[in-house]
């Protein structure tokens, strides 16, 4: 047996079990252990794949990804149970040379953090759930940017449930208000919790919600919203939205939220707390309570006078 084998580690604790050095050095991978190069010159793409095929085989595990710009040159899956963790963002890169999804399925019980995703302007998404056992996963500090398509695509139905973001930011080149960085793609058929906290879109809309149902937005901002017909359920707090907005589907809580451009909403049994542009709001659909710091109003005034009404009313 090697040395490492025949070392004993014990942790600070007196509670703690002895292990080899051998068996404590695998509780976590570096991607370099693989052979990547992180030179943003050769294609580390089977290092990438190695060691995730490797954290799958003994049921999941940390993956280093040390300071580097790493190619990756055709797509990847995550497996489940795995954590990658970057030495922080624009420090670690994963770089895409391909024209493609980067990450094409990602497992259940996945966190990611501190790493920049760069999709280097060619076509294709960034992280695809494709699966509906794609659940409990979390992303912390992670930066998704230069991607023609979608950042990350919610792509099966009920996929990402229980999926949490943190403080993460994402670029798409898609057209304001026709293409989002995070998209639900298929409707929904039960509750699915997907939740963004304190994560910012870079001239570009954050978010197309499509026909979900269940989706919680936290701070951070968006250069517009889609809302598909059926979406249901959809909570926005404390965020600033830029570009105009419009509201569709069923039982939404809005609060605490800046529109900076006209907001018309088509959706029922809503609740909207919200400062549109010039207070700007227009409610086109039926029994929704919404409310600027001036004034408020409902269907009912809507529907008799075809317009807002004055402040007072």
């Amino acid at each position: 047996p090697s040395s490492a084998a025949l070392i004993t580690f014990n942790a600070a604790a007196p509670t703690s079990v002895p292990r080899s050095i051998q068996e404590k050095q695998r509780d976590s991978v570096s991607i370099r252990d693989f052979g990547a190069a992180g030179n943003g010159l050769v294609d580390d793409r089977p290092a990438v794949a190695n060691a995730l095929s490797y954290l799958a085989s003994i049921g999941g595990g940390n993956l280093l990804i040390s300071t580097g710009v790493y190619n990756i040159g055709s797509s990847f899956e995550v497996p489940n149970n795995v954590t990658i963790s970057g030495s922080g963002r624009k420090s670690a890169t994963l770089r895409k040379i391909f024209d493609g999804d980067l990450i094409s399925s990602c497992g259940a019980n996945v966190t990611i953090s501190s790493i920049t995703f760069d999709g280097n302007s060619r076509l294709g998404n960034g992280i695809v759930f494709s699966t509906p056992d794609s659940s409990n996963s979390t992303f912390i500090d992670l930066e998704a940017i230069n991607f023609d398509e979608h950042c990350i695509m919610f792509f099966a139905p009920n996929s990402g449930a229980n999926f949490n973001a943190i403080s993460c930011k994402f670029h798409s080149f898609g057209a304001i208000n026709v293409v989002a960085a995070v998209r639900v793609v298929e409707a929904d058929s039960m509750p699915t919790k997907r939740k963004f906290v304190n994560c910012e879109a870079e001239n570009c809309t954050l978010f197309d919600f499509g026909d979900c149902k269940d989706f919680s937005v936290v701070g951070g901002y968006s250069n517009g919203l889609i809302f598909g017909n059926s979406a249901e359920n959809v909570s926005i707090v404390n965020t600033r939205v830029d570009s105009p907005v419009s509201i569709y589907g069923d039982s939404h809580f809005i609060t605490n939220t800046v529109f900076t451009s006209p907001l018309t909403n088509y959706s029922d049994n809503s609740i909207i707390l919200a400062q549109p542009s010039s207070y700007n709001f227009i409610d086109n659909g039926s029994n929704n309570f919404m409310i600027s710091p001036i004034k408020s109003h409902n269907v009912v005034w809507q529907q008799a006078l075809g317009t807002q009404p004055s402040i007072g009313n």
